[in-house]
């Protein structure tokens, strides 16, 4: 399948090192997806078309009439991400992916986000936000630094809009914030997660970051005895 074109309507700096990009397709709407699903995203190709793809998460909720995609600049193929510009068009696949979350099928469930691995929650949140759904969410999230927290503002007015929304942030390198921080800190364990999650073995879980983080999440919540079927990874960084 042929990517669709999509144009690049607004490109916002998140963070020091993560680029929003909010893509409005040219011809085809983008087919409905669930929260926690990716698309393909093809680079731009003079008189050729699209070439390079990566997957990255939508933030978006469904049914936006745009989409958006969270990328932490990083690498190769990203350099060439940052230097694309508002009104330039890129190409588009998807939904692709099984890390899910299925409103009814999990009234209970639990985000671990490090960092970049905010961006498939966002799409839950905002769905639940304005579908004012009654499934409780609570999310860990982990950063290094204050500036390093993507969405902060709105994760904060989402758990105003929808009090069965319960954001938890944590800084691993909170002496850098001179106590201005007053919030979690450390990273995710399984005393964090006990400390902020009510009736701990009746929740999904997901867990989305870098591999480092993904596995100590992991190794946390098997400490608790949560059942590994209950436990959805996602990794990238």
């Amino acid at each position: 399948m042929p990517p669709n074109p999509f144009t690049i309507t607004k490109i916002t700096q998140a963070t020091p090192d993560i680029k929003l990009f909010s893509l409005k397709p040219i011809q085809t709407p983008f087919p409905n997806f669930v929260p926690g699903q990716f698309a393909m995203m093809y680079l731009p190709k003079p008189e050729e078309g699209f070439g390079e793809a990566k997957p990255y998460s939508i933030a978006s909720a469904p049914g936006a009439s745009e989409v958006e995609l969270a990328i932490k600049i990083a690498g190769f193929f990203t350099q060439k991400v940052a230097k694309l510009r508002e009104g330039e068009t890129v190409g588009v696949t998807g939904p692709f992916g099984l890390f899910t979350f299925k409103e009814q099928e999990m009234p209970s469930v639990v985000f671990l986000a490090g960092g970049i691995g905010i961006t498939p929650f966002m799409s839950a949140i905002r769905y639940a936000v304005e579908k004012q759904l009654e499934n409780k969410i609570t999310l860990l999230y982990s950063n290094k630094t204050i500036p390093d927290i993507a969405y902060r503002q709105e994760i904060l007015e989402a758990a105003q809009k929808n009090r069965n929304i319960k954001p938890v942030l944590t800084l691993t390198r909170h002496e850098q914030t001179h106590g201005e921080w007053g919030g979690e800190t450390g990273r995710i364990n399984a005393e964090m997660v006990e400390k902020h999650v009510a009736d701990l073995h009746n929740q999904f879980y997901f867990l989305c970051g870098p591999n480092e983080f993904i596995r100590a999440c992991n190794e946390a919540l098997l400490s608790l005895k949560i059942e590994p079927k209950k436990i959805k990874r996602e990794i990238f960084g």
